[in-house]
């Protein structure tokens, strides 16, 4: 037989392993959302800028001149480039490792300087505006890198465009220093631009360190909380069952013990060894509960008639109702629902035969089925005499019971089955005379777990 504490731990594990993979998944959907934001972001910058100096050189073609063919086939494939990784960006359903994400950011950057690089030398005379093309590659490697390749971006940028500068000075012999002073001060500006964007965003890493750090510390918190509670349950549990089964074995053992000893005659040994047989079968129920509590199976879905369902379980109490002189009555509803009609039989029969229990000779108990909004309910309805209000909040718990010869799992068995096809249990109404216990169950059953 598999330990009982294993049967404890294991509803709980499954929660914790569970909760813990779904933070897993949630921790990587978001790493996948923040880069595919940002990444985003700079593709859209790119496209933007590519767009905007295009429109800028056609509205001013008489001061530029007609763009060259192949200064169109440059701008062309930059634009096809970044449209690419834009539209890669936005297909990418999981996150891709850090090497490869680098590896692609490099090679996008450098073609896109690249590219600036021969639209500035294919651009129409000294004075052209595809310098600007420039910027966005030295924001994006400021914003992926440390500070050194961030900066040797902005210096093979601010190298480039005086190359362009000397390339068309000594084509048009015509060297002038103050065009050099000008690529000079870009050059610086692309300097500025990257250390303060580096700088800018090495904040930002840090400051997402030090989040993330604090959330680590948080969830390692969670779960020390959660072991702990785990722990609780267990020797909560333990302490329960140790209590139920101390007393029937004590009065085994003493019904033995006296039966042996001389001095007894045979009816008083007949009756000893009555009790003990008597308790035999309490431990055996109890086991037998215990054990349908622990072993909690998902259910078997299959469309039914709840009326069906409700009347098979009140067939099988019909019995024990008979033997306490307490009649049934069904009011059905005629409604149809998706559920296991083994477990919800086993559901009905422990709050059907609660309120048999609890029902006066001659009385009547009522199951009741209905249909409202996406739900359907079946409630049980016994004119006993309530239960103290002190004792409600306790009365789904485990090994808590209020009638003599009780398990005390009847109800958080009938709770754990109405939770597991994604409904619950509760205590409708609780007067004298008059206690309803709703079940409750969604009409559909619930989507299959991953």
């Amino acid at each position: 037989m598999e330990p009982i504490a294993s049967l404890i731990r294991r509803p709980i594990v499954a929660r914790a392993r569970a909760t813990y993979d779904s933070r897993v998944s949630t921790s990587a959907l978001d790493e996948l959302r923040v880069y595919r934001d940002h990444e985003s972001t700079l593709a859209l910058l790119h496209l933007s800028v590519l767009a905007t100096l295009f429109v800028l050189h056609l509205a001013f073609v008489d001061l530029l001149g007609p763009p060259r063919a192949v200064l169109i086939v440059v701008l062309g494939a930059l634009f096809a480039l970044h449209t690419l990784v834009f539209i890669g960006l936005l297909r990418l359903d999981t996150l891709p490792p850090a090497r490869t994400r680098d590896r692609v950011a490099i090679v996008t950057i450098l073609l896109t300087v690249l590219g600036a690089a021969s639209a500035s030398l294919f651009g129409e005379g000294s004075d052209h505006h595809y310098f600007v093309l420039m910027l966005p590659p030295i924001i994006s490697a400021a914003m992926r890198f440390r500070r050194l390749p961030a900066l040797t971006v902005a210096v093979i940028a601010a190298a480039l465009s005086l190359y362009d500068v000397w390339r068309w000075e000594s084509a048009n012999a015509s060297a002038s220093p103050m065009e050099y002073f000008e690529v000079a001060t870009l050059g610086v500006m692309f300097l500025v631009v990257s250390l303060v964007v580096n700088t800018l965003s090495a904040a930002e890493r840090r400051e997402h360190e030090r989040v993330r750090l604090q959330q680590t510390e948080l969830l390692q918190t969670r779960e020390r909380l959660f072991e702990e509670e785990r722990l609780a349950v267990v020797g909560r549990l333990a302490s329960a069952i140790a209590h139920e089964i101390r007393n029937p074995v004590g009065m085994i053992a003493s019904s033995l013990a006296a039966a042996q000893r001389g001095g007894l005659d045979d009816a008083a040994r007949a009756q000893m060894y009555q009790v003990a047989t008597d308790e035999s079968l309490r431990l055996e129920r109890l086991t037998a509960d215990f054990l349908a509590y622990a072993r909690a199976r998902r259910p078997e879905y299959r469309e039914c008639a709840v009326d069906e369902v409700a009347g098979a379980a009140l067939e099988l109490a019909r019995a024990r109702a008979r033997e306490r002189g307490v009649q049934l009555e069904l009011i059905p509803s005629g409604a149809r629902a998706t559920l296991d009609p083994f477990q919800i039989h086993q559901a009905l029969l422990n709050l059907l035969a609660n309120a048999i229990d609890a029902t006066p000779h001659g009385g009547t108990v009522q199951l009741r089925t209905s249909k409202e909004s996406g739900c359907i309910a079946f409630q049980v309805t016994d004119p006993g005499a309530g239960i103290p209000a002190e004792s409600v909040p306790s009365i789904f718990e485990p090994f808590v019971t209020f009638k003599p010869g009780g398990t005390g799992l009847g109800l958080a068995i009938t709770r754990r089955i109405a939770q597991s096809h994604g409904g619950d249990v509760l205590l409708e109404l609780n007067n004298p005379g008059c206690v309803t216990f709703r079940l409750q169950l969604p009409v559909a059953s619930p989507p299959a777990e991953g």
